[in-house]
């Protein structure tokens, strides 16, 4: 886990250190306080901006018209991915991912003890940043 205030580096530091690497990077988008959305219409937002990610990094342009509704059912998407092989799995702006709520962490804690854990050439980076106390809610 990797969390600090915004534009110090850490984004530049974790590409740089997996740069050799195959890493599957999934980034939360910014909420528009504009435009704000409800907590369940945010987290269909950042489900499918993951999906779209996921679908170009295994190739499978079906994936991204899938419609997820918990993040449990885009862990248990990647299972099968992350079983073997040299991986890095990183979650990036994981605030905005889990729009402030435990519940990203939550759904991923089971996929990790049941599933990702047992590859022992995957890591797991979580990133995350405030610019303000104000920014958590």
């Amino acid at each position: 886990m990797i969390y600090g205030r915004r534009r110090i580096g850490k984004t530049e530091l974790i590409e740089q250190y997996f740069k050799k690497k195959k890493v599957l990077k999934f980034e939360g988008i910014q909420p528009d306080h504009l435009r704000p959305r409800s907590k369940n219409e945010e987290r269909l937002f950042q489900l499918q901006q993951c999906l779209h990610r996921l679908s170009r990094y295994v190739e499978n342009p079906l994936l991204e018209k899938l419609t997820l509704s918990t993040w449990s059912e885009f862990f248990e998407l990647l299972v099968p991915i992350l079983a073997k092989g040299e991986l890095v799995l990183y979650f990036e702006e994981v605030q905005w991912l889990s729009n402030y709520q435990s519940e990203f962490l939550a759904a991923m804690k089971p996929f990790w003890d049941d599933y990702f854990r047992h590859n022992p050439k995957l890591k797991v980076v979580l990133c995350g940043s405030a610019s303000s106390s104000t920014a958590l809610r």
